[in-house]
């Protein structure tokens, strides 16, 4: 029995523009359920995809993923040392296609999928806005951001059940989880206090005196956020992909 678990990882990856179910798989490399060494099939599947769709495929539909165009991801933060709203409007993420899987488990009874990786660089970039403070310092601003995140360890779990529609089974995602750990951070958010050179250069100074700190109050609202973004990109995919032609 052909399982195809790089489908799931796919879909924690990419958007799909009208392709045919069929069409996708053809892109992907498959392990076999009773594979004795399935995790490490999948850890090598998914590696492989994150390299291989880099530049996306417009004849299967599928963007590219690096860069990854994000219309819109909000993060807001109202408690600890960081409080704060920052909204990303087109933005871009860039970096994945240079994931590091070190270690899978995948679970095809229970559908559940986990996955420890390693990413040198990530970067997060374009037409930004934030209000709030950081300690006791307002902050606000509008413009362009920047940030970057270096050798940052990430976890991904992903589980689903099944679901039947007109007649055929496909899989739901019930959780999806993204935990990113960066040892290091830059941060730069332009044109903050209505373009105040002095006031902007001495805040984008501090955080990045900081960035770690910072990096890991906005940690939460981050992954939940990316966890987000993944899960409705997953749910696209798999809404065209029946279980019978994922397992064949």
């Amino acid at each position: 029995m052909e399982f195809a678990v790089i489908l799931l990882s796919l879909a924690l990856l990419v958007s799909v523009e009208g392709a045919g179910e069929k069409s996708v798989a053809s892109k992907l490399k498959l392990c076999k359920a009773d594979d004795p060494n399935l995790d490490e099939c999948f850890r090598d599947a998914v590696e492989t995809a994150f390299r291989n769709l880099k530049d996306g495929d417009r004849s299967l539909g599928i963007v590219p993923i690096d860069p990854m165009f994000v219309p819109e991801m909000t993060m807001t933060r109202s408690e600890g040392p960081v409080g704060m709203t920052l909204k990303f409007i087109n933005c871009t993420h860039s970096g994945l296609s240079n994931m590091k899987v070190i270690s899978a488990k995948v679970s095809p009874d229970r559908l559940s999928f986990d996955l420890k990786m390693k990413l040198n660089l990530f970067t997060l970039s374009g037409p930004y806005e934030t209000n709030g403070r950081i300690l006791v310092l307002p902050i606000v601003g509008e413009g362009i951001a920047n940030i970057t995140m270096y050798d940052s360890d990430i976890a991904w779990t992903f589980q689903g059940k099944h679901v039947k529609r007109d007649g055929k089974t496909y899989l739901q995602i019930e959780k999806y989880i993204v935990d990113i750990k960066p040892k290091s951070a830059y941060m730069n958010l332009g044109n903050l206090f209505n373009g105040d050179a002095v006031l902007g250069e001495t805040t984008n100074r501090f955080l990045n005196e900081n960035s770690r700190e910072v990096i890991q109050e906005l940690a939460p609202e981050l992954n939940a956020a990316l966890a987000e973004l993944h899960k409705g990109l997953a749910q696209r995919i798999l809404d065209r992909l029946p279980m019978e032609e994922a397992f064949a």
